[in-house]
């Protein structure tokens, strides 16, 4: 699939949408053909979106631009912090300097 800013702007609609009703990260292949893994890593670097990969492969995506960031998607129920693979911008460490 070519990444084109159209695709990459209808993926980031659908994220968005189930950011703020709370609902679980929709997957490739689960009746959306809009949220592909290639433009979800995509939107990360882009740092629009940060994605975190828990337990049994389940997503969860925070919006970090426009009118709705700092919503989430669900929440894993696997999720165990530090054993998820995280994409896009970290949050940095408080730094002194003293």
């Amino acid at each position: 699939m070519k990444i084109t800013d159209e695709a990459l702007d209808r993926c980031f609609a659908e994220l968005e949408r189930a950011a703020v009703a709370g609902e679980r990260c929709p997957m490739n292949g689960c009746g959306t053909d809009v949220v592909q893994s290639s433009l979800v890593n995509a939107l990360a670097h882009d740092g629009r979106i940060r994605s975190e990969v828990g337990g049994k492969n389940w997503r969860t995506v925070t919006i970090l631009v426009g009118p709705n960031a700092g919503k989430s998607t669900m929440q894993s129920p696997y999720f165990v912090r530090g054993r998820a693979r995280t994409y896009g911008p970290q949050p940095s460490a408080p730094r002194s300097f003293a």
